[in-house]
């Protein structure tokens, strides 16, 4: 592998810093010199627990050359294709058409507002329903509660003091309760 390139730059990881956390400062300071001369392919004079350090770094090294090479020629392929090929419809010379999308050229120009308003009223009935549901969920103690009370009252008057003393203003507007109330109340009528 020739590493002799026109590469401008070279890569250090995170995770090479365990390779050289317990190195001095100076020896650190020779790590990183010798990282560039390895780059620039100098002759490389180093102590051994320097040595070692960069033999952990140049296999990352290699292997990101590997790669680099690997896309430049890619590229340089693709290149001799001719690149991009030019459309016909102004995407490529700079016209741009109005309400044209950049992305997906398969997207719609322009949103379809009715689904949307259609999905909004759907999620809308559904927190309604949930509502609802988390009410009854709420009282059904309560009705059951109510519903004894209401059931075992003998009499008109003892039914009207329950129903003013006893039972709290949610109880009273809850719609099941209030019927069981006024049913209870007209059998005392009849």
């Amino acid at each position: 592998m020739d590493l002799k390139s026109e590469r401008p730059s070279f890569l250090i990881y995170k995770a090479d810093y365990e390779a050289i956390k317990n190195l001095s400062d100076q020896n650190l300071g020779k790590l990183f010199r010798a990282i560039f001369e390895y780059h620039n392919d100098k002759e490389l004079q180093l102590e051994p627990e320097v040595q070692m350090a960069l033999n952990f770094l140049k296999k990352q090294f290699k292997l990101d050359h590997i790669k680099w090479e690997k896309k430049v020629a890619a590229q340089r392929a693709n290149g001799e294709k001719g690149g991009r090929p030019k459309s016909s419809d102004g995407i490529d010379s700079g016209e741009e058409k109005p309400n044209q999308t950049h992305g997906n050229f398969k997207n719609p120009t322009k949103p379809k507002k009715a689904e949307k308003e259609k999905e909004k009223g759907k999620e809308k009935e559904k927190e309604k329903e949930k509502e609802k549901v988390n009410i009854d969920i709420k009282m059904a103690t309560a009705r059951r509660f109510a519903k004894n009370e209401i059931q075992n009252t003998g009499k008109k008057e003892d039914l009207i003091d329950l129903w003013e003393n006893n039972f709290s203003d949610a109880w009273k507007q809850d719609s099941k309760i209030k019927g069981m109330y006024e049913n209870k109340l007209s059998e005392f009528e009849d």
